[in-house]
């Protein structure tokens, strides 16, 4: 009797081992081609090398986002958002000239149509005229692709259900070997925020090509995540590493009472002193400040939303006070009397300038000053990231609403400044005119930075 419930016993056992083992076997050999991570194809750069490492979905990124890029990397980039999964890494040394290496999983038809020779019709609108030819040696065979975009090829192999690409064919070799951890492959870059959808890492230590870095930024890492809530939000969220002596001299600023704003609001910007940062960004104003659009405004009689700067303690002379003794000393300013405010001087042309002053902040701007009201910081609870009310900088933007005032700005540059033969005669123009555009297509998206160095963005 004993000896049957010991055999049944075992045979329990058994089982129970048997299906776990069934279980794990499936996880590992039989997983979907989904789960592959292409992050274990990039090889781990020697300490000391500058580099940049992204791993995530490919929708993810938006093909905007890569217009800047040209070159066989801007190329191998632009591969991102049409692939399930993509990991890539860019050696940013001076002594690289623009080493990459790719792993992507592509879609069963892409993989093919590469196997077989061709080009994928889906990469077409940025690969045309572009060629595939087998390359290498018997023992190490390669797709070679070229084309009008870059005078260097990009080399391409299959490796375990990954395509991987790289600048070279010794890039190849090494992220084939990395992915039999014949290498050690890159560490992991999912320093903040692990589970989201995309991560990078920015690591400037080294010998850098001449690129446009900020000195500050000269020495450090930066690592970033972000993930899309469906097609129409998302989050991004950053963190700096090396600038901590830098952030120290720029501490959080309490914004526990707010001056008059705009109303409607449109959009508004709040940015703590920026002490330990006067030498590196000159700024004209000596306290924290918020920046606002909304309300009313006009310039030259056409109207626009307005805009206000309040600078929050200032020391000193008042920005207001500046302004009016320098660049607007030839308007007739008026006087108002204010409960609020110990001066208020007012002008109707050529703009609708307001300037006023109290003990505890400054305000100017190209605004109806029937347009501005008290705001509670609880009104904008719905609009920022939690946090904002202790924080070093903080914000949030309406597209369209601020694209309306810069139309307006756009519409009095161009009758202040004339266009000649065809010209625009105000420097920046152009600018201005292409980022009009660019918030017309933006929704809304908002910001806080508790400190310096990280900080978390939300659009929808």
């Amino acid at each position: 009797m004993r000896i049957g419930v010991a055999q049944k016993s075992v045979s329990w056992f058994c089982a129970i081992f048997l299906g776990l083992s069934a279980l794990v076997s499936l996880f590992f050999f039989a997983m979907p081609r989904g789960d592959v991570d292409p992050v274990i194809a990039l090889p781990r750069l020697p300490d000391g090398v500058p580099n940049a490492v992204f791993s995530g979905r490919g929708s993810i990124v938006p093909d905007s986002f890569l217009d800047d890029f040209s070159g066989n990397i801007g190329i191998a980039l632009r591969l991102v958002p049409r692939s399930i999964k993509a990991a890539f890494l860019v050696d940013l040394s001076s002594e690289s000239e623009g080493d990459f290496y790719g792993a992507f999983l592509f879609p069963e038809s892409v993989v093919r149509s590469l196997k077989n020779g061709k080009i994928p019709l889906s990469w077409g609108g940025f690969m045309e005229k572009s060629t595939a030819s087998q390359g290498g040696s018997d023992t190490f065979r390669y797709l070679q692709i070229s084309g009008g975009f870059s005078s260097r090829p990009i080399y391409c192999v299959f490796q375990d259900g990954l395509v991987l690409l790289s600048s070279s064919p010794s890039g190849l070799q090494d992220m084939v070997k990395s992915t039999r951890l014949d290498l050690e492959p890159s560490s992991s870059i999912k320093g903040i925020e692990p589970y989201w959808d995309g991560h990078m890492r920015v690591d400037l230590r080294g010998k850098k090509r001449d690129l446009p870095i900020p000195p500050v930024l000269g020495e450090t890492v930066i690592h970033c995540a972000w993930r899309r809530n469906g097609d129409e939000s998302g989050a991004f969220s950053w963190r700096i590493e090396g600038i901590d002596g830098l952030s120290a001299s720029c501490p959080p600023a309490d914004w526990g009472s707010l001056p008059d704003l705009p109303s409607p609001l449109g959009s508004v910007w709040g940015l703590s002193y920026m002490g330990g940062l006067g030498a590196i960004v000159p700024v004209p104003w000596k306290g924290s400040t918020i920046f606002a659009t909304g309300g009313k405004g006009a310039i030259l009689s056409v109207p626009f939303p307005g805009m206000v700067l309040a600078e929050i303690d200032p020391s000193g002379e008042s920005i207001s006070e500046r302004l009016k003794k320098g660049p607007l000393s030839e308007y007739r300013f008026k006087p108002l009397s204010s409960d609020l405010y110990s001066s208020v001087w007012i002008a109707s042309s050529p703009a609708t300038v307001m300037l006023a002053d109290s003990e505890r902040c400054s305000l100017s701007g190209i605004i109806d000053v029937g347009s501005l009201r008290e705001f509670d910081p609880f009104e904008l609870d719905g609009f920022l990231p939690p946090g904002w009310g202790r924080s070093f900088s903080w914000g949030y933007v309406n597209g369209p609403s601020l694209a309306q005032t810069l139309e307006g700005l756009v519409k009095a540059g161009r009758l202040l400044f004339p266009e000649q033969k065809g010209i625009s005669s105000l420097p920046q123009m152009d600018s201005l005119v292409s980022l009009t555009r660019r918030m017309r297509k933006i929704g809304t998206f908002s910001f806080v930075m508790p400190n310096l160095t990280e900080g978390t963005l939300l659009w929808r």
